[in-house]
């Protein structure tokens, strides 16, 4: 809905936010436009990068920023991330609702302190058998979102 010119200005925007917020031990491996991948071997300082990008993102007045984190191996070639735990972040973003952070169980059993975690449920998710439960972590003390609706509002 954006015009070309404004496009490219939001999405430059948010390519400096996903920069601040790569701090060591997370790394951002690319920007794609509106989407950010980043990688780290500690799940809770990841959770904290993507926590953070969400309200750097709400703080600047851009677009409703989401994010979906998996925990497990990934390949390494020409500079980019792949595997079954890529695949798997990514389409547990898709799944996420506008302003928030879902992460599958592993991950959220490696990250469990430091956060508050509600269970949002188990999906289905294309290619994979079983229904999987995810999890959305939030900053200790922060209030949990009474209905869908009331998280939908918020983009």
């Amino acid at each position: 809905q954006l015009e070309a010119d404004e496009l490219s200005s939001v999405a430059g925007r948010f390519g400096e936010l996903a920069n601040e917020v790569a701090v060591s031990p997370v790394r951002l491996v690319k920007t794609l436009g509106d989407a950010a991948m980043f990688v780290s071997r500690e799940c809770p300082a990841l959770v904290a990068a993507a926590l953070e990008l969400v309200q750097r993102a709400e703080a600047a007045d851009l677009p409703v920023v989401r994010a979906g984190i998996a925990f497990g191996p990934t390949g390494f070639r020409a500079g980019d991330f792949y595997g079954h735990a890529v695949n798997l972040a990514s389409r547990v973003t898709g799944i996420a609702r506008p302003g928030s952070v879902l992460c599958t169980e592993e991950l959220r059993d490696a990250a469990r302190d430091g956060f508050d975690w509600s269970f949002a449920r188990r999906h289905r998710i294309k290619g994979i058998g079983d229904a999987v439960p995810l999890y959305r972590a939030r900053p200790l003390g922060e209030p949990e979102p009474k209905t869908q609706t009331e998280g939908r509002r918020r983009r």
